[in-house]
């Protein structure tokens, strides 16, 4: 069977990054620079709208919006956590565990033909 991640995320662009509310909150300090935000936004690809809404890490830096214009070259996924891995080294990490659930989900993913796939 065909994985959905690793076939159909990878190599799309990322258009846009859109915030749901004004601007993002860091939580707490994991490492030096490493920051953990808790905002609801969207990765805005060609083919799929991604919308986040438990914390998440990014590895380089600190703005969602620096992922524009990089490529999803990778995503990989585990109880715990969703990666994407990007062309330029940057990787946003979303925390999937139960104590980080927020709501309504904690990942929604929308693509062609109606897929709908949803992370509570």
């Amino acid at each position: 069977m065909k994985s959905f991640f690793t076939h159909d995320l990878h190599e799309e662009k990322i258009n846009n990054v859109q915030f749901d509310i004004g601007s993002y909150i860091p939580l707490l300090k994991t490492k030096d620079n490493d920051w953990k935000y808790l905002t609801e936004f969207q990765i805005i690809t060609k083919n799929y709208t991604i919308f986040v809404y438990n914390p998440f890490i990014l590895e380089l830096n600190s703005d969602p919006k620096c992922l524009i214009g990089d490529k999803i070259l990778k995503v990989v996924t585990n109880e715990n956590t969703f990666k994407f891995e990007m062309e330029s080294g940057e990787i946003l990490t979303i925390d999937l565990r139960d104590e980080s659930y927020i709501g309504p989900e904690a990942l929604c993913i929308y693509g062609p033909n109606d897929l709908i796939v949803v992370w509570n």
